[in-house]
């Protein structure tokens, strides 16, 4: 509160009338009331036009001229019609002063000077917006009408809406500056009284939330991307809407101002720092019973240190269209053992296009991913379209177990192993090697979508020659299409042979084949080849594709 306190039957001046209807504006922040009319003034007034307004069954008398005069009321005449009720309303705010556009309508203590600032004045165009100054505890304006002489000029009630006044209000993190207006009519209830939510969204667009006609009405469920204003209780067969305060029996009435007082500036899309809890593991986001529809982050989602949830399915789009219509396209991997690309579109079609990869890790092999955001066309006629041999892990590691007796004869190296088989060997008598191959692959579940190498094979014995290197295991290949996926073309993951020993040395042992997984949201054809073989005596590769029921 800025204004002091004016005493009841004392003497009050302009300023003390303006400090009160400044704090009125201050605490009418988008408040509702109860609505009177709308006088339309379409033309400019005439010298001598008159408006007389009728409040609570007295009558105040507005004077349109082209002289300023000294009579009390007068208005100036401007040059358009918007210019004359730009002084009409100055006077109408400001009764008590005199100037170069309007005549006091009376000193501070005269009954029209009150009778006038009962009423919530506005304009819009040529349009005088009647309603009134009531608040929840006080309403001293009880009835209004108006008429005029100005040519054209009408007065229209307008007792069915509500009247908003101006004021700032932040809706889902939008600033809405909203200049004042007449809600939409609302229609009064058929059978029982029903309860009514007024709202604003973030257009700053007012509407009604209509409730449920009852004998013990409640207000609806308030809408979640609205701001509430008002309740307002409807009667069967009213004709009129009050402010609570001066209720009338038969007619609706704001029944309750639940403006969110306090919380108007805030704005959740302009946070600037981190949201922390007090103190560490002892808040939820959501329970059991109440969760969040959906989850939004930028990079990741964090369970125990661990990302479970990266970006959502069909990735980001920051690599652009792939498209391949001849010849070979390589990534270069870098020796990194996992290779992500984000597409907005892969296509690889004609005769000889084909994708390939370069630079595996040496030691765990690479998994590359391929993450597209809309169709997934792999039809090209080149054997294979998509080439991911020779990207395993390993050597895979043997175990050698020796026998009490014998002479070891030329052994091979262990074969590598799959996700899907383990490794096997050629022995002699006397030797057996077990492998083991590359990582293994997890279950297929919503927080794991890396699809990993199979393992390279063993070198054979030396046994006093040259031994056979092992054979490169297939790579792993993880296709994301979040829209129509379409193959009719070979992709290769492959394991390969182990070379020949010389000289008594061994072979090497068989790379395992590669793993291929592919979700997608649609799919138009699956005729393609996925080759996951093994090398002689390693674990073969899977190949899976499947509509997406993993990932969001």
């Amino acid at each position: 509160m800025r204004s002091a306190r004016v005493t009841p039957n004392t003497i009050g001046y302009p300023s003390d009338y303006n400090a009160l209807l400044g704090d009125a504006a201050g605490g009418g922040n988008l408040l509702a009331h109860q609505m009177f009319g709308t006088i339309a003034l379409p033309t400019n007034p005439s010298n001598g036009q008159t408006l007389t307004f009728d409040i609570n069954g007295n009558n105040v008398v507005i004077t349109f001229v082209t002289a300023i005069g000294s009579a009390a009321g007068n208005v100036l005449i401007a040059a358009t019609a918007a210019g004359t009720l730009a002084n009409l309303i100055q006077l109408l705010l400001n009764p008590t002063i005199t100037n170069s556009t309007q005549v006091a309508i009376g000193v501070n203590t005269s009954v029209n000077v009150t009778l006038i600032n009962y009423i919530n004045w506005s304009a819009s165009g040529t349009n005088l917006i009647a309603s009134s100054f009531n608040s929840s505890l006080y309403a001293p304006a009880s009835s209004f009408s108006a008429s005029t002489t100005v040519t054209s000029g009408t007065y229209t009630a307008n007792t069915m809406a509500l009247y908003v006044e101006p004021g700032v209000v932040y809706v889902n993190g939008t600033r809405v500056i909203f200049a004042g207006a007449s809600a939409p009519t609302v229609t009064a209830p058929s059978s029982h009284p029903r309860i009514d939510v007024l709202t604003i969204d973030n257009t700053g667009t007012l509407a009604w939330t209509t409730g449920t006609e009852a004998s013990s009405p409640s207000a609806p469920a308030y809408p979640a991307d609205k701001v509430a204003l008002c309740e307002l209780y409807n009667v069967v067969g009213e004709t009129a809407l009050y402010d609570n305060a001066n209720q009338a029996n038969g007619q609706g009435y704001i029944l309750n101002d639940v403006r969110p007082i306090l919380g108007l500036q805030f704005n959740p899309a302009a946070i600037s720092d981190s949201l922390l809890p007090d103190a560490d593991g002892t808040r939820n986001l959501g329970s059991p019973t109440f969760e969040w529809n959906n989850i939004y982050a930028k990079s990741a989602i964090y369970v125990n240190g661990l990302a479970p949830a990266i970006t959502k399915f069909g990735g980001t789009g920051t690599d652009g269209a792939l498209s391949i219509t001849s010849g070979t396209t390589t990534i270069a991997c870098g020796s990194a053992s996992y290779v992500e690309k984000n597409y907005t579109s892969i296509s690889i079609t004609g005769t000889t296009a084909k994708l390939a990869f370069s630079g595996a890790n040496a030691i765990f092999g690479t998994s590359v991913t391929l993450r597209s955001q809309g169709n997934v066309t792999i039809t090209s006629s080149n054997n294979p379209a998509i080439d991911i041999t020779g990207m395993g892990g390993g050597p895979g590691n043997a175990v050698k177990l020796v026998d009490n007796g014998g002479s070891p004869g030329a052994v091979s190296g262990a074969g590598g192993g799959s996700t899907a088989a383990a490794g096997t060997s050629q022995t002699s008598a006397t030797f057996i090697f077990l492998s083991i191959g590359g990582p293994l692959l997890p279950t297929l579940s919503g927080f794991e979508r890396q699809i990993l190498p199979g393992g390279n094979g063993d070198s054979g014995a030396a046994n006093g020659g040259t031994q056979g290197t092992g054979g490169r295991g297939g790579g792993g290949l993880y296709i994301e299409c979040a829209g129509a996926y379409n193959c009719t073309a070979t992709i290769n993951a492959a394991g390969a042979n182990g070379n020949a020993g010389t000289g008594g040395g061994g072979t090497g042992g068989g790379g395992a084949g590669g793993n291929i997984l592919v979700l997608y949201a649609t799919l138009t054809a699956d005729s393609g080849t996925y080759t996951v073989t093994a090398g002689t005596n390693a674990g073969a590769g899977s190949s899976l594709r499947i509509a997406n029921t993993y990932h969001a």
